[in-house]
């Protein structure tokens, strides 16, 4: 399974025509986040304090799936997704201190 940080915001060119057909909209979001989080799709979900957007963390089989996943909210919602990887905090010290020796080595 790939990993994704996903950053979301409300799309501010996206416009409801009332208060209320937001406010069902956002519902509605929250109720697929919801869902998405107990099949286990979505590891992780927040909303940013400022009420501008907020993050996911995704697993996805590929990025065509997120993609999928993601694409019935557009144009109403902006993400900005990334793959990452989880790494063994030793293993990430230990390369980088083997880059850091090699670089010194070229110089």
């Amino acid at each position: 399974m790939l990993k994704f940080h996903v950053r979301w915001q409300q799309n501010p060119k996206a416009s409801f025509k009332t208060a209320e057909e937001r406010s069902n909209f956002v519902l509605l979001m929250l109720e697929w986040v919801k869902a998405n989080m107990q099949s286990g799709l979505i590891k992780d979900f927040g909303n940013y304090v400022d009420g501008s957007g907020g993050y996911a963390i995704v697993e996805a089989a590929s990025e065509a799936d997120l993609f999928t996943a993601l694409h019935k909210w557009m144009p109403y919602v902006v993400f900005d997704a990334r793959q990452v990887s989880t790494v063994d905090i030793d293993q990430d010290i230990e390369s980088r201190k083997k880059a850091a020796s090699e670089a010194k080595e070229q110089t």
